[in-house]
């Protein structure tokens, strides 16, 4: 769960929880796992520098941290292309798992 549109905590947390049909007025048994940060939402839509979404990352990585959360980012298969900006995808990928190691 999260905006294609804008990076950040959609249900307000990063940590999974159980959907709450409201129709019915009961908790599911659909566990939902809410992510941070989406590659095409830098690139469609934010059309962020590498420098800005690295440091925009570090920032959500933080703040999931803090609360004791689980930091979930998506990437696309085809983010990772043969081509240039496949080379800046991937720098950032690789940047972004050694800091979470840390």
């Amino acid at each position: 769960m999260g905006y294609p549109s804008i990076n950040g905590f959609r249900a307000g947390t990063a940590h999974p929880f159980l959907w709450y049909d409201l129709e019915n007025e009961q908790i599911t048994n659909l566990m939902i796992y809410p992510f941070q940060a989406m590659d095409a939402t830098y690139s469609y839509y934010l059309r962020m520098s590498r420098n800005e979404i690295i440091n925009d990352i570090r920032s959500l990585m933080t703040k999931t941290k803090k609360y004791k959360g689980t930091f979930r980012i998506i990437w696309h298969n085809s983010t990772f292309t043969p081509y240039k900006s496949g080379d800046m995808w991937k720098e950032i990928f690789l940047t972004i798992l050694k800091e979470s190691s840390i």
